[in-house]
């Protein structure tokens, strides 16, 4: 059974709804003979402020839909394609890299929300995984060509990525922005299509140990192009 979940209309229409608002309170107040001048003040900030962001956020959410025929993620007999991908253009993984779905939770810091996640752990091979980082960290370490501080924080991201870190870190991931899941049908189709392939569940509390490492592997790629820099000097 496959399973598919499609980026909804809803956001970008509000978001363009919302990004109308400040334009059509300018022309309310210009067309009414009070004096209104403090809210015309206001309706304009706005309208130079809020109204493009929301108009580029709208735009944003139309793209990546259309980018990914409105898929925002899909579980099929190929693999698991994900068109909401956070870091990348999207992507399928077929079911050959898969080796866990995590479905987690990030807490937001405005208002305190939560935004469900997906996450896709991949086999130690893949390139993706944080077991192939940290054989690249330890393969960095090794080069004759690093300042002590370099190799230093390389240490120090060894010794950050524990076997703990490894055993739940997803290679990648999607929030659920703009589009739903169903926890019980995704789980279905995974049964289906990968019964060998385990579902893990985590609170928010764990975000960090899930996607922390990929931080580390950010830092290490602006080490390497320092020492490969510092060549042409």
């Amino acid at each position: 059974m496959a399973y598919a979940a499609k980026f909804g209309r809803t956001h970008p229409t509000l978001l363009i709804g919302f990004s109308l608002a400040p334009p059509l309170w300018l022309l309310l107040l210009a067309i009414d003979p009070h004096d209104h001048g403090g809210q015309f003040v206001v309706a304009l900030l706005l309208l130079f402020s809020a109204t493009p962001a929301l108009i580029v956020m709208a735009i944003v959410y139309i793209r990546r839909a259309r980018r990914s025929a409105g898929y925002a993620l899909r579980v099929d007999a190929d693999g698991v394609y994900f068109g909401a991908h956070e870091e990348a253009e999207p992507r399928l993984f077929t079911w050959d890299e898969v080796s866990a779905l995590v479905l987690f939770t990030r807490r937001t810091l405005v208002l305190r929300g939560i935004v469900r996640c997906v996450g896709l752990r991949l086999h130690p091979y893949s390139q993706d995984s944080p077991e192939r980082h940290l054989a690249d960290l330890r393969e960095a370490q090794q080069r004759e060509d690093l300042e002590e501080a370099e190799r230093a924080d390389i240490q120090r991201l060894i010794d950050q990525l524990s076997q703990g870190q490894l055993e739940m870190a997803v290679s990648c991931h999607a929030e659920a922005r703009g589009w739903r899941y169903r926890s019980d049908a995704l789980r279905r189709s995974f049964e289906t299509h990968a019964p060998g392939v385990p579902v893990a569940v985590y609170s928010d509390k764990a975000y960090w140990d899930l996607v922390g490492w990929r931080a580390g592997r950010d830092k290490l790629a602006g080490i390497l192009e320092t020492v490969e820099l510092r060549k042409w000097r």
